[in-house]
């Protein structure tokens, strides 16, 4: 009789994990480019010009629905799935249309950062603390861009990446995961540093409790980025070990995407608080605690608020208990303005 055959080794189920990245990263864009266009919105219609951190963020926006696109189009083509079940023409188009979303994601979380740090240099008036931000902006424009030619040159055709080339030279793996570590930490420096910077003026911001709730929201946002590229490290060390190489570069797509939508959603934020608010006010939902709004890059400017019971309000008495000027200033504007002249002086 003859021996049986041996049985066939166990295979890995062929599924795929794709939606777990389509989703959350889908939903956060959803969510993330309506305020992106009301933000832009409301800049042109308030100051008839955008700034450099509304081209940055611009670049970030239309880099994250880019690389969205490039992944899902990935996923198709077997991203997600076990690479021992994916045929060599589907694995090419994979890993090819993954090497495009990295070079798009550097340039996205580029401007997402650049982004932040531009608006937190019209918050802050600390000499010191711009010199910090500019040190933060240029960081970002050189690791991201060597991340860039690093991602032209790591191997030797090109197309190496993301597909089998006879004689083709690459980077050791030491190197390409030193840089990856490098840029990692990097990373979550500099995510952790614009998260917290508001902390060094906040405490100044005698303000209502919703313009805090703002603020905070950008903050906790800063920080789930901040832990998104955390997760990402120790993601790394996992793929390092088990090397199933398109199942494992979508958990790591993921992070990368969570953390770059997550801060162009919270950099998008701040500005939205005067639209809100007189939505807010319209519904009756928010009572008028002030004399004017104020936009966000004022936001780390000293408050200067008179008290002004209910009863003034509604009787309409506010600016004779104020008193103004004859150019139509409230007083204590015009003197709080000559004050600060005089100590710029």
């Amino acid at each position: 009789m003859a021996a049986p055959l041996n049985p066939p080794p166990n295979l890995p189920p062929n599924d795929s994990i794709a939606l777990r990245l389509l989703i959350p990263v889908g939903i956060i864009i959803g969510i993330g480019l309506p305020i992106y266009v009301a933000r832009m919105y409301s800049r042109l219609r308030k100051n008839k010009k955008l700034s450099c951190d509304d081209y940055a963020i611009t670049l970030a926006e239309i880099c994250s629905i880019a690389g969205y696109t490039l992944v899902a189009l990935s996923c198709k083509y077997g991203l997600g799935r076990h690479t021992i079940h994916v045929s060599p023409r589907d694995r090419y188009n994979a890993l090819f249309y993954f090497s495009l979303q990295a070079i798009v994601w550097y340039f996205g979380v580029a401007g997402m950062k650049i982004s932040v740090a531009c608006m937190l240099l019209r918050m802050q008036r600390s000499a010191t603390w711009k010199w910090i931000l500019w040190i933060v902006i240029s960081v970002q424009v050189i690791i991201n861009v060597v991340a860039v030619i690093r991602s032209f040159t790591i191997c030797t055709p090109i197309r190496a990446i993301w597909e089998s080339v006879p004689n083709a030279k690459c980077v050791s793996t030491h190197g390409a995961r030193a840089f990856a570590y490098a840029y990692i930490s990097t990373s979550i420096i500099s995510d952790l540093f614009l998260s917290l910077m508001p902390l060094t003026f906040i405490y100044r911001l005698h303000r209502p409790k919703f313009e805090r709730v703002v603020v905070g929201i950008l903050m906790c946002l800063g920080l789930i980025a901040t832990a998104t590229a955390i997760i990402r490290m120790t993601n790394m060390v996992y793929q390092n070990r088990f090397g199933d190489r398109l199942r494992n570069q979508l958990i790591l797509a993921m992070w990368c995407m969570l953390e770059e939508v997550l801060g162009v959603t919270a950099a998008s934020i701040p500005y939205l608080k005067s639209p809100t608010e007189r939505m807010l006010r319209h519904l009756g939902l928010l009572h008028f605690t002030g004399m004017h709004e104020l936009s966000p890059e004022q936001m780390g400017l000293p408050s200067f608020r008179i008290p002004v019971t209910d009863h003034a309000l509604e009787s309409g008495n506010v600016r004779d208990e104020i008193g103004s000027s004859s150019s139509g200033k409230p007083e204590f504007e015009l003197a709080e303005s000559s004050r600060t002249a005089s100590q710029s002086q």
